[in-house]
């Protein structure tokens, strides 16, 4: 986990422009963000860099967000992970958590909302941090 007061995202889904106008919203709201555009770029990013959540789209192109969870645990990055996806389906809470996911939003999602998520989800866990 970053120790900074002010949150570092990585933000990683393969739509230009979703990404770089969330990366602008987030920034207005204090929480500093990167953006990645598919699975390698997230995984070189996240073993890089620290980062107290990453912002996950299921769909990439070529990628799957399911191919980037893996790759984020198999290296040993133990960071929030918050998922978008519009896909619902019954048993997605479950899928993800079993993965590590720590929230998962449904698109369309208001940028307001995706920001709060990322606030909720980076809170927790420090505060968590601060009871072991």
């Amino acid at each position: 986990m970053h120790d900074s007061a002010q949150p570092r995202v990585l933000l990683v889904d393969d739509e230009d422009r979703f990404r770089s106008t969330m990366i602008r919203i987030l920034k207005y709201k204090g929480i500093e963000a990167r953006g990645a555009a598919n699975a390698h770029e997230a995984l070189e990013a996240a073993t890089q860099e620290t980062f107290d959540a990453v912002l996950l789209d299921m769909r990439l192109g070529r990628d799957s967000g399911l191919d980037v969870l893996r790759g984020l645990r198999d290296q040993g990055v133990e960071t929030e992970v918050i998922v978008l996806t519009g896909h619902a389906l019954p048993d997605l809470p479950a899928d993800l958590a079993g993965h590590g996911v720590s929230d998962y939003l449904l698109k369309p999602v208001e940028p307001d909302e995706i920001a709060a998520r990322i606030e909720s989800v980076i809170e927790r866990a420090r505060a968590l941090q601060r009871l072991d």
